[in-house]
């Protein structure tokens, strides 16, 4: 690359948050998003106040590549906007400057930032001297992040006795002067000569961050499409592991098939995706099955291969790889894409619908195998067009296949493997008229002692066996045992004998044993709160012991009207368990 062809200048993170303000840069359309957890995004704020290389933001002009499309940091409309360059390296440390560094507009602190269905906000700690830090750290020091409630980020109060700043108050003297008024000076007219000190400490901190130069290399070159893939992949290595979603999005971009669109309308489409936190790469497992039963392929697969293949698939010549063809350019298999696309959200929708009212699972933790809803989204797909005299029948077959798949833990290794055997196995078993053996593959029978046994080992919360059974009584909408709401979401997983019970206490039984899943039982946080670690000889009552919600939860009048021991307990509930596990896998 010649000299022309590329500069580097160093400039300050306020510089580039105004240029992520005003549209200056912006992002190819095929980037992934912002997947920063928030200690690393403590970790580079800490590193730029240490004064520590960050490393180059690598800046590529858009009048020669805007074949590229875009998107904006920001949120504008992208017919709105006319950016000069694109970043071809850097999205996440400034997605981090713009969360985190940048100052808003009034005394009113920024949003949360969500990790793993929690929220988080970034502090800066007062306390710390900035001249008396160790030189080498392996995690945040005096940035941190913090769980907080979104109602909860303007408690100062709380805020001044934990010593955190807002991290975003920092770059602005008049937000930290008012930040300090509002937090230490309710009952006083000053600062103390300790909050002095924090304050010091905050100004020279944010003379630090104003004063940190960022290395940024421009390059001013057309780029094969080959070229843009290829970038994004070789960046992206050293930072923050890229997805199969994320390669596969930037590779099918070269021929305008857009996947973080397509996934962005699914999700808005479909309830079932977000609420159960979906993984796209699921869903194109799901249409890899549709697209090869479509092209009569005798064996269905959908492995990590088959992704990475995916263009060869749908026959997208390798030019395109090259240079990118007239988005306007009707195009076959781009066609054939966005259907078999959209047929496959609609049967993970559908699947996900019938993990929860079909099997219980009413949440994704407690969702026993995730691949086998590739398998039962396929297979729902499969069926769709079937004579509903036939439906019933293959709706029963499709159960005893899910429960015998989870007490035999058939998804436990080589799931994608799994997938496409068993898919295939159903459609052989689910044929109409069809009166032949279960294939091998889904032969799942169990004798009432084979299960009897198993059950005796089903203690983790992880294993799917224990999340199976967990969810029994939802399959029959059994309510909180105690409050009698339905039990639907924010729910506990309860002992129902305390751990501290008194046969627990002797030494009569193991530890292992109060901990098995017979038993636990799904109630509601709030009855969590009210019965806490009561005997069920106190929480329960003869209200509770009427109709068909003791039955639903496999316990009995006895555990009220008599003081049964663990034991008695313990044998009588798992008895009930292995009868209706029997009836299921067995059908």
């Amino acid at each position: 690359m010649s000299v022309r062809e590329k500069d580097v200048k160093n400039e300050f993170i306020s510089d580039l948050i105004n240029k992520m303000k005003r549209d200056y840069i912006c992002l190819p359309s095929f980037q992934r998003d912002f997947v920063w957890n928030p200690k690393q995004m403590a970790l580079l704020i800490e590193s730029v106040i240490r004064h520590y290389p960050i490393g180059t933001f690598i800046f590529l002009r858009y009048l020669e590549n805007r074949d590229l499309g875009k998107q904006s940091f920001v949120g504008t409309d992208p017919n709105a906007f006319r950016p000069k360059y694109y970043v071809i390296d850097g999205q996440q440390r400034l997605r981090t400057f713009w969360i985190a560094v940048n100052k808003p507009n009034r005394f009113i602190p920024t949003g949360t930032v969500e990790h793993k269905e929690k929220k988080y906000k970034i502090y800066l700690r007062l306390d710390t001297d900035i001249s008396r830090l160790p030189i080498y750290v392996d995690k945040p020091s005096f940035v941190v992040p913090e769980r907080t409630e979104e109602d909860d980020k303007e408690n100062y109060e709380w805020q001044a006795n934990a010593k955190l700043i807002p991290i975003e108050f920092v770059l602005d003297d008049k937000l930290v002067r008012k930040w300090f008024k509002r937090a230490f000076t309710k009952s006083r007219k000053s600062l103390t000569a300790t909050q002095r000190r924090y304050l010091k400490n905050v100004l020279e901190i944010r003379k630090r961050i104003l004063t940190y130069k960022c290395p940024v290399e421009y390059i001013i070159k057309k780029l094969k499409s080959r070229d843009h893939t290829n970038i994004f992949k070789l960046l992206n290595t050293a930072g923050t592991d890229l997805t199969t979603f994320d390669l596969l999005n930037a590779q099918l971009s070269n021929a305008h098939i857009n996947l973080r669109e397509l996934w962005s309308n699914a999700i808005k489409e479909n309830d079932m995706f977000e609420l159960y936190c979906f993984d796209p790469i699921q869903v194109l497992k799901v249409l890899l099955l549709i697209r090869q039963t479509k092209n009569k392929d005798k064996n269905p697969t959908c492995t990590q291969k088959d992704l990475n293949s995916l263009h060869k698939i749908y026959k997208i010549p390798d030019y395109y790889l090259d240079y990118q063809f007239d988005q306007n350019e009707s195009m076959e298999f781009r066609r054939q894409f966005k259907e078999d696309w959209k047929e496959a959200c609609k049967y993970a929708s559908k699947a996900l619908e019938a993990i929860q009212r079909d099997f219980g699972a009413c949440q994704k933790k407690y969702i026993p195998y995730t691949p086998m809803i590739v398998t039962l989204a396929a297979i729902e797909w499969w069926r769709r067009d079937y004579d509903q005299r036939f439906q019933g029948r293959m709706k029963e077959r499709i159960k005893q296949w899910y429960w015998g798949s989870i007490f035999q833990k058939a998804y436990e290794a080589a799931t994608d493997n799994v997938i496409s055997h068993h898919y295939k196995s159903l459609i052989e078993w689910l044929q109409p008229g069809n009166r032949k053996k279960i294939p091998s593959e889904i032969r799942f029978k169990m004798g009432k002692k084979d299960i009897e046994k198993a059950m005796d080992d089903i203690e983790s919360s992880g294993d799917a066996r224990y999340k199976g059974i967990l969810c029994l009584p939802l399959v029959n909408n059994a309510t909180d045992i105690y409050s009698y709401e339905f039990l639907s979401r924010d729910l506990h997983d309860h002992h129902i004998f305390p751990k501290k019970c008194k046969e627990a206490k002797s030494g009569e039984i193991e530890e292992y044993e109060i901990n098995n899943v017979i038993n636990r039982m799904l109630i509601t946080d709030k009855t969590n709160q009210e019965i806490k670690n009561k005997s069920p000889y106190v929480y329960l009552d003869e209200k509770c012991c009427t109709g068909a919600n003791l039955r639903n939860h496999f316990l009995f009048k006895e555990i009220v009207t008599e003081k049964l021991t663990y034991r008695q307990f313990y044998k009588a509930r798992k008895k009930r368990i292995v009868n209706r596990l029997y009836s299921l896998i067995n059908y």
